[in-house]
């Protein structure tokens, strides 16, 4: 059956639907980062010919999804922000919401703010459904890492040695290292200061599978949206991060010295 709309257009109508049911009207550059958040264009240009990313508007090229929307009349300008009008509504709720570029569905699975205890808790759910994961973070706080740790699944965290909200440089880096220290079968690496690309937040499977994206930090306080790639954008993602893993420097665990005797 065709698709009644590009499935770029339907991934922005489910972001408003959902954002909009909590009476949040987010700014347009927003809207179209989400859109196009789950493919960093240097991975899309590396791994994949220029047909394959025709579902995928140039933003830069002001082709944006946002723009489609309003001239369409399924959204409009509210308070600043975007929001769905009547038959924006109608269209999103259809049932073929979130439909990658090969077909499968990218379901919109968390809606909410990391401090909420319960989207929290739902959000790490959707971590423990991922095998061997690679959890990308460039400003991963420590307590978020010692929860992950506890998800069986979690193998690989790639960060940045950098400050961040709360934490100095060297404090965050010597916590992180504590953390890893009583799982040593994680392994966390910080990318080279020298490599920009580092600015998304994914949990994605080693092997095979649909991963994750993650809208803000997990230590973010504002509201952000977890959501489930298409196994393919999941496949050139992992191609990408894993390159930059292999970039990366391995942060030396704190650990408990074993008593030999």
């Amino acid at each position: 059956m065709q698709q009644l709309i590009p499935g770029n257009v339907q991934r922005g109508l489910s972001f408003l639907l959902a954002l909009n049911a909590g009476d949040v009207y987010p700014a347009a550059e927003h809207v179209d980062a989400f859109v196009y958040a789950d493919i960093p264009r240097s991975a899309v240009h590396h791994y994949l010919h220029d047909d394959q990313f025709s579902d995928f508007a140039d933003i830069e090229g002001g082709d944006s999804v946002i723009e489609y929307l309003l001239i369409t009349g399924l959204a409009i300008v509210h308070g600043g922000g975007i929001s769905l009008t009547k038959a924006g509504r109608a269209l999103a709720a259809r049932g073929d919401g979130g439909i990658a570029s090969d077909g499968t569905a990218a379901v919109l699975q968390v809606v909410g703010r990391f401090e909420d205890p319960v989207m929290y808790a739902k959000f790490l759910t959707e971590v423990d459904k991922q095998e061997s994961a690679l959890v990308v973070d460039p400003y991963l706080p420590p307590d978020a890492l010692f929860a992950l740790i506890e998800l069986p699944g979690v193998r690989r965290v790639l960060t940045r040695d950098v400050a961040i909200k709360g934490h100095e440089q060297q404090a965050r880096r010597r916590q992180l290292a504590i953390a890893i220290g009583v799982k040593p079968e994680v392994e966390l690496r910080f990318l080279p200061p020298e490599v920009k690309e580092l600015h998304d937040r994914y949990v994605l499977p080693e092997y095979a599978g649909e991963g994750l994206m993650v809208g803000t930090s997990l230590g973010g306080t504002q509201l952000t949206v977890v959501a489930h790639l298409s196994g393919d954008t999941t496949k050139v993602l992992r191609k990408h991060y894993d390159a930059l893993w292999d970039a990366a420097s391995p942060l030396e665990p704190i650990a408990r010295v074993s008593d030999a005797s």
